[in-house]
């Protein structure tokens, strides 16, 4: 009797083990579902054809693996080799989401290190026998095609196509997109700078702050990193709404209200500063020695222009404004006609003011005139353009 019901109890095993296990002529496997394997080996429901190994599962990990190393040799959790001639060859393609619509994270890859002096969450580099000339040991993009074509000549650790966020210090030599670019290049455009006030009056608008980072957004965070030097130090900076009022293009503004500053390409700026420093020295000192020279061989030849007979329209200040705002002027008395002309950024005529009076004199802006925004304005004498400017009203 007993014979007999452990007979019967294996052929019910037996049978159990086969219905959850599926062998087809091809000797593709299946465990787990009684449908047709789609893969070499399929466990789970899933249906994904051309799969070495398709596995679907409800739970916590898809797939769990772990390696223990012997001594002296490593350890790989997995290892994945991939080779086709085909024109994409990945080694793993991962792909996070969730079902439920937004997410407040998901992860194509996470990579973490650690128990080791030596730790590296996820590491990119060169096989050595490729012998490839372009390569970018990790690469980002913020890009949704972004898989669709890669074009970046040279070899790179890392390659970032859109926007690099770092909160912390970065090492090492940073450079900037700049003319030595071939200008037939069809990926740069060449704008040619219009001759406009000057660099120093614009950036003498703009003042320098203190400012420290403090703005950790999880107690972790700040656990871990209080004590290094960006957030425990004290920062130098320029306001950077001050800056956008004036040079826009070098500021932005993200989500969460921050201000970001290219400091890079303010590098150009300063050195035009310099350059309009330099000749005004050089200037004032050719001035300087013409007048002591004429003073020297003769009393009755005057060499340098007197300023009275010199039409001049100064920056108005100040610059930005909110209810009005001073130019300071130089009408010489031979002046027939003198106007400002004043534009908008599409080139709208917005006013045009007489100017009656002549030596130095000065006119007065009222913000009620205009609307907030920036502005070009034009002195033009007996026909002539002498000089323009820019002015930026604010709310």
């Amino acid at each position: 009797m007993k014979k007999t019901l452990f007979i019967a109890a294996m052929l019910l095993s037996v049978s159990n083990l086969f219905a959850q296990l599926i062998v087809d002529s091809l000797g593709h496997v299946r465990i787990g579902s009684t449908d047709a394997p789609t893969s070499v080996l399929t466990v789970g429901s899933t249906n994904i054809s051309g799969a070495g190994i398709g596995c679907s599962h409800t739970g916590k990990y898809g797939m769990y693996l772990s390696a223990n190393g012997l001594t002296g040799e490593p350890a790989y959790g997995i290892y994945v080799h991939s080779y086709t001639n085909t024109n994409k060859n990945y080694g793993i393609q991962s792909v996070a989401g969730h079902s439920g619509g937004s997410s407040p994270f998901a992860f194509g890859v996470m990579g973490q290190s650690g128990f080791s002096e030596n730790s590296i969450g996820v590491y990119g580099g060169l096989n050595g026998s490729s012998g490839v000339s372009n390569f970018a040991g990790i690469y980002g993009t913020t890009a949704v095609a972004g898989l669709a074509s890669f074009n970046y000549p040279g070899s790179y650790a890392g390659y970032f196509k859109g926007k690099l966020l770092a909160t912390g210090t970065i090492y090492g030599t940073v450079t900037s997109l700049s003319n030595a670019l071939n200008r037939s290049s069809s990926a740069t455009t060449f704008i040619q700078e219009e001759d406009e006030e000057s660099v120093i009056s614009r950036l003498s608008q703009v003042r320098n702050v203190l400012f420290s980072i403090n703005n950790l957004d999880e107690e972790s965070e700040k656990n871990s990193l209080e004590e290094d030097p960006i957030y425990s130090n004290i920062h130098h900076g320029l306001d950077a709404e001050q800056l956008a009022m004036i040079y826009p293009e070098l500021v932005e503004k993200d989500k969460r209200g921050n201000y970001w500053v290219n400091y890079i390409e303010l590098v150009p700026i300063l050195v035009k500063g310099i350059n309009e420093l330099s000749s005004e020295l050089a200037e004032l000192k050719g001035t300087s020695s013409k007048k002591v020279k004429a003073k020297k061989e003769t009393t009755t030849i005057e060499e340098t222009s007197s300023e009275v007979d010199m039409v001049r329209m100064d920056q108005n200040k100040p610059n930005p404004f909110s209810e009005s705002t001073v130019i300071t002027l130089n009408i010489p008395k031979k002046t027939q006609a003198a106007n400002i002309f004043i534009y908008d950024m599409s080139g709208k005529q917005v006013k045009s003011i007489p100017v009656s009076e002549r030596g130095k004199t000065n006119i007065t802006v009222y913000a009620s005139d205009l609307t907030p925004g920036m502005f070009i304005y034009t002195l033009v004498a007996d026909g002539n353009v002498v000089v323009t400017r820019k002015m930026i009203l604010t709310k």
